[in-house]
Formats: C-alpha cells, sequence, structure tokens
C-alpha cells in the first residue's frame, strides 16, 4: 500500500519542530526549551491529547524533569515560513 505526499502531510500534524539549551547565566531553573509548530489548532489538539504524547511524556521525561511550563500561541502562516 503506498501513501500519497498530500495524504502523509495531513497525517502528519507536526510542521517543525526545535530544541536547545539555555546557555543564560541568569537563569538557574530553565535548562532546555523546545518549539512544536502544528499545521492548525486541531492538529495541536489532536497531538497534545494523543496516548502516544501522553504516554512518552509519562515514561520518558517526567521523571526526570523538575518543573515544566507549557506556552500556547498561535502564528500565521502555519507552514513553511521561517520562525
Amino acid at each position: 500500500m503506498s501513501v500519497s505526499f498530500d495524504t502523509m502531510e495531513r497525517l502528519l500534524p507536526i510542521t517543525r519542530s526545535l530544541g536547545g539549551l539555555n546557555l543564560s547565566l541568569s537563569s538557574k531553573e530553565y535548562t532546555h526549551g523546545v518549539v512544536i509548530r502544528f499545521r492548525s489548532v486541531e492538529a495541536f489538539e489532536i497531538f497534545i491529547n494523543s496516548k502516544e504524547y501522553k504516554n512518552v511524556w509519562h515514561s520518558k521525561f517526567q521523571t526526570i524533569v523538575h518543573k515544566s511550563f507549557s506556552l500556547h500561541f498561535s502564528v500565521d502562516p502555519v507552514g513553511s515560513e521561517i520562525m
């Protein structure tokens, strides 16, 4: 069975993800950051509520993360534009 590129684009909710270290000496608790861009608000909601995301967060990250916070905001246009 082959899947077309258009179908794959609709199935993959993430358009871009970036992560890195916080090198600022003034912030002792905030050590890492991640930015994930989604195709739409609906794609974000599907991702954040998925069993897979929740399982990975609980099994991989929650065990090593002491503090975390999420910041959600909308950016137009969604797609290949540089942030």
